[in-house]
C-alpha cells in the first residue's frame, strides 16, 4: 500500500452497502478521522446515515473524529450492532 492512502476496512451493513470490504482514500498529512468520515459519507452517500453513528478505529484502537491518522493506517468503521 503507497503511504499516500488510507486504507479503510468496512464492516456489517457499511460494507453490504458499499459493496466492498475495504476501500482507500488519498492520504493528507494530518487528515483526522473525522475528515476520513466526511469523505466516505461524500464519497459513498448510500451508506451516510451509517457513517454518522459507526465507531472508528485507528490501528485498532477506537479513536474520535479530532484524532490524527498516522501515514500507512489502517482504519477500521463498525457500524452500530442491534441484536435481540
Amino acid at each position: 500500500m503507497s503511504a499516500s492512502l488510507v486504507r479503510v476496512r468496512l464492516y456489517a451493513a457499511i460494507a453490504e452497502r458499499v459493496g466492498a470490504r475495504e476501500v482507500e482514500l488519498p492520504y493528507c498529512e494530518g487528515i483526522t478521522v473525522g475528515e476520513i468520515r466526511s469523505a466516505l459519507a461524500e464519497r459513498y452517500p448510500e451508506a451516510r446515515d451509517l457513517w454518522e453513528v459507526s465507531a472508528f478505529a485507528v490501528d485498532e484502537a477506537y479513536a474520535s473524529d479530532e484524532e490524527p491518522v498516522p501515514p500507512g493506517s489502517l482504519v477500521a468503521v463498525i457500524p452500530p450492532v442491534s441484536g435481540g
